[in-house]
């Protein structure tokens, strides 16, 4: 008699006469009634009877597809290293971040980049360079995923052009899916830049606001006149959406200055943004991750209250039609900085594994320019590491959504400080169930 055990992965919720069983391996959700969960309880106590009725077996057939009830035998934990080694080690797809400059035209106090940034702009040898490791390194690629960074990256403009031109017609040549995405400031979204974002093929663009206007003016101004820019935003992006829209997304930095100013943020883009397409906001905590940024330290949120804060303003987003609600997101923590094809090239060619150290000499891997560069060597100390042996992960219920979250954050936790210095793990992991709530309310249970 086969034998089945619950997966070490659920989570249970108490859903009004009901039980919510959410699997993190499975990433998936049921409601089940009593009747139903007591009925696998008696099949994980006794096994499966011989005589067994067919919708009986039906759904425990679907209990076993989503993860909820496993062989006796199974091995949970080896199959999500076995999906996280081969996400990791995959040589399919490339994860490249170009930073055409360090400049920036804002002096954001927060910035883990510091306030001294240097000017220059990636020169035709640097690009030249990017391109002929690219040439080299391509000879397993199916996907190629581009993210321009800064700095303010629209500062180079000139750099995005060149290089997105070289890069797509090299993806065209060879075969490969080209992706690129945008982290910008958002100020200098004017008609020209972004016809050269379509045709550079730029098909998302992330915008940081601080709150409301009184509020985001405040932290993000620009750094020639003290100017404050959340007009300037919202007039770029009515404007461009107005043609072409491309999905833009509003990452919403919060502090212990402006969390209780959020909601009015949320209202203020909702008016500003009336029937805009393809926008959307998420919120993310600020973090004294660097040397450069430890005087925020004390205006980061404890976890615990930060995910509170996180999980009603995704609600009141999502009321206002800016935020979708999903289940949590699974391998979080394999971004470029976690996987052996991921790099972030400098302006002047130097190879990091993380933007959160490209402010930093001596965390550069190499540099592209170099002909003995070799990216799987260089990174090594980056992708050695593993949640595999962090005893916290192993017996975390969210490691298959979470991963370690974040590769910078164990190999260089003395970074950090403030609140930031207390826990790695993500804001999902401190407020699931209520995250959960929130999904089930969704489809009206």
């Amino acid at each position: 008699m086969t034998k089945y055990n619950f997966s070490r992965y659920n989570i249970l919720i108490a859903e009004g006469d009901d039980i919510a069983v959410y699997n993190t391996l499975g990433n998936s959700l049921a409601v089940l009634s009593h009747d139903e969960y007591d009925f696998l309880e008696k099949i994980v106590s006794e096994g499966v009877p011989a005589d067994l009725e067919a919708s009986k077996l039906d759904f425990l057939d679907r209990c076993l597809i989503n993860n909820f009830i496993i062989p006796a035998d199974a091995d949970e934990r080896e199959r999500i290293k076995e999906k996280f080694l081969s996400v990791k080690t995959g040589k399919q797809s490339l994860t490249m971040t170009i930073l055409p400059t360090l400049s920036c035209n804002f002096n954001c106090n927060y910035c883990f980049e510091g306030a001294d940034k240097k000017s220059s702009i990636m020169n035709a040898k640097t690009q030249d360079g990017v391109m002929h490791w690219l040439e080299s390194n391509c000879t397993e690629l199916q996907n190629l995923n581009v993210t321009w960074f800064g700095g303010e990256p629209t500062l180079g403009m000139d750099v995005i052009r060149g290089l997105s031109r070289r890069m797509i017609d090299l993806c065209t040549k060879k075969g490969i899916a080209y992706k690129a995405s945008i982290i910008t400031n958002g100020s200098l979204l004017k008609s020209e830049n972004m016809d050269a974002f379509r045709e550079c093929r730029i098909s998302w663009i992330q915008i940081t606001l601080d709150g409301p206007k009184d509020v985001h003016d405040k932290v993000r101004f620009f750094k020639s006149d003290d100017r404050g820019s959340f007009e300037v935003i919202m007039d770029n992006v009515r404007k461009y959406q107005s043609g072409t829209p491309i999905a833009t997304t509003f990452r919403v930095n919060v502090d212990s200055r402006n969390e209780a100013q959020c909601y009015r943020l949320i209202d203020e883009v909702a008016r500003e943004l009336k029937g805009v397409k393809k926008i959307s906001m998420y919120f993310a905590p600020i973090h004294a991750s660097t040397t450069m940024c430890k005087h925020v330290s004390a205006y980061t949120l404890e976890a615990l209250h930060y995910a509170e804060i996180e999980t009603k303003l995704i609600a009141y987003a999502h009321k206002n039609g800016l935020c979708d609600i999903s289940l949590p997101p699974h391998l979080m923590g394999l971004c470029g900085a976690a996987k052996e094809n991921g790099l972030v090239i400098c302006p002047n060619g130097d190879v990091h594994k993380c933007w959160e150290t490209v402010s930093v000499d001596r965390y550069k891997i190499g540099n592209i320019g170099d002909e003995k560069f070799n990216l799987k060597e260089a990174g090594k100390d980056w992708t050695s590491w593993s949640p595999f042996v962090e005893q916290e992960c192993l017996d975390c219920r969210i490691m298959p959504n979470c991963m370690g979250m974040c590769t910078y954050r164990f190999l260089f936790k003395e970074n950090y400080s403030g609140n930031s210095a207390l826990t790695p793990c993500p804001s999902i992991k401190f407020d699931l169930e209520n995250r959960l709530r929130l999904y089930l309310k969704k489809f009206h249970h």
